[in-house]
């Protein structure tokens, strides 16, 4: 059988062997070039890079070897590709476009913000060029602000202008004022994007914009979400982005945005979302409903009705903050619908109110393991610690890995309360559990908290872990190690260290 990689360079034979026969094919790759290929994917597998090999492959007359070979150093990683920035920056200005495009990308995986001058001027290039240079100015972030913010200001193609304005998303804080002008475009992709950057952060500076934008006809037309144009990319389909552009109104109009004084504007706009022919925008309006409280009831009864499973999900776990101490009716929403995720997500929500439904003593003497692991995470969402200990402390010692590693996940308190005592021990004895998912979880949770106290249980359980199928308990524990000597190193003794030198890798 064929390695990944082996796989990878067959089909890049197969592709060259048919593609070599076509009529003003570009030239076909020699033995010497097939090599190099599989050279560059060992290459940015162990993240060391070759500039030699790099030189060998940029000098090839083979195309696919010239791009890819941009393409590595910038998959290489940020501490050693940035030695390969300068080649880069040369082959922005390459002729073969395909090489430019994945040189700019390249230079956004690197995020490196010397190059922001000579990615700004490549939004001049070809289309393929201009699109990646404004993803990674995009990457780069907050030292290329200035160039994003005046690369608006310039006319470009419509899926340049989406690609800088999702740049622009990921600004902080967003520059609602450069996007405003973005939300009248003509062109519907272009509408999102604008939209989409407002309301990723929920900006609250942009939630009287989303406001009026919904009332647009425009964004009122267009089919559903899920029917996308062929060999279009997503975002820049103008038929689904006027659906795409109300889930970002959605999304953007919760009530940490939209405060008190147009909460009440925004909730009627998004009960209206609620109701929408989009089952995506539903499922946006519904959790920003839920960000209301109470208020929201109404519309999320509703939804638990919804002829999409997915709404139906987003309802139950949006009653998380509708739920009242008084409620009673959750019995009547879990006969709603009897799938296991809706009724799970239901009961985690009205444990998160601090309901106690009966389920949550049912289901744990429960033979499908799913019900009896569904019980462990609600308890672990809810503040009230003593409840949540008392029920998922037994579920610790189910035969059944899976209810254990919820059970042991839904004991660690949030990262602002104290761990008690008694958990602690739990914990420490769960490190010699046999199943490795069980000890990666725990030692995830305890890394949150990571002592030099912890480490000889730590390394204990490493030890164990040695004869694992799988290596996620082996990186949990140095991963741990890492957080030790980030947060602890100096309660670290002579001893300590030595036993962690002479640990296996």
């Amino acid at each position: 059988m064929l390695s990944h990689r082996g796989r990878a360079v067959f089909v890049l034979l197969a592709s060259v062997s048919v593609s070599s026969r076509a009529q003003n094919s570009p030239p076909a790759p020699t033995p010497a070039d097939i090599t190099r290929y599989a050279q560059l994917l060992s290459m940015t597998d162990t993240r060391q890079l070759d500039t030699q090999l790099i030189d060998r492959a940029l000098a090839s007359r083979w195309p696919s070897l010239r791009s890819a070979a941009a393409l590595a150093i910038g998959q290489i990683g940020a501490e050693r590709g940035r030695i390969g920035v300068q080649r880069l920056l040369t082959l922005l200005t390459d002729k073969d476009a395909t090489v430019a495009a994945n040189a700019a990308y390249a230079l956004g995986l690197l995020r490196d913000s010397a190059s922001i001058a000579s990615l700004n001027a490549a939004l001049s290039s070809k289309r393929e060029v201009a699109r990646e240079a404004a993803w990674a100015m995009g990457e780069i972030g907050a030292p290329a602000r200035n160039a994003i913010t005046a690369a608006l200001k310039t006319s470009h193609e419509s899926d340049i202008t989406v690609q800088l304005l999702l740049a622009a998303a990921k600004l902080r804080p967003i520059p609602v004022t450069e996007l405003r002008a973005f939300l009248h475009s003509g062109s519907p992709p272009v509408v999102w994007a604008a939209s989409y950057a407002i309301s990723r952060t929920r900006s609250a500076a942009g939630v009287r914009d989303l406001i009026e934008l919904e009332k647009a006809r425009s964004v009122r037309t267009g089919v559903a979400a899920a029917y996308l144009v062929a060999d279009t990319a997503p975002y820049n389909d103008p038929r689904t982005a006027p659906a795409r552009t109300r889930a970002e109104i959605a999304r953007g109009l919760a009530k940490s945005a939209a405060g008190d004084s147009l909460g009440p504007t925004a909730f009627a706009v998004l009960t209206r979302l609620s109701d929408d022919q989009d089952a995506h925008v539903r499922v946006n309006a519904l959790r920003s409903l839920g960000t209301y409280g109470p208020l929201a009831k109404t519309a999320l009864v509703k939804a638990t009705r919804d002829r999409d499973a997915n709404v139906r999900i987003a309802a139950a776990q949006s009653f998380a903050t509708v739920f009242t101490k008084g409620s009673n009716d959750v019995a009547t929403l879990l006969a709603a619908d009897t799938s296991l995720m809706y009724r799970t997500s239901l009961l985690a929500a009205a444990a998160r109110a601090g309901l106690r439904p009966p389920e949550l003593t049912q289901w744990t003497s429960s033979r499908d393991w799913r019900l009896r692991a569904a019980v462990a995470g609600a308890e672990g969402d809810t503040l009230d610690r003593s409840f949540a200990i008392a029920r998922a402390r037994p579920l610790t010692r189910d035969p059944d890995p899976r209810v254990r590693e919820a059970a042991y996940g839904a004991l660690v308190p949030p990262a602002s309360m104290p761990l008690e005592d008694s958990v602690h021990a739990l914990l420490i004895s769960g490190l010699r559990d046999p199943d490795f998912y069980v000890r990666a979880t725990i030692i995830g949770a305890l890394a949150d908290r990571a002592s030099a106290s912890d480490l000889p249980a730590v390394i204990a359980s490493y030890r164990l872990a040695a004869r694992d199928s799988a290596n996620d308990a082996r990186l949990a524990a140095l991963q741990y190690v890492a957080a030790v000597f980030k947060k602890d190193s100096a309660s670290l003794g002579q001893a300590a260290r030595a036993e962690l030198s002479e640990l296996p890798v």
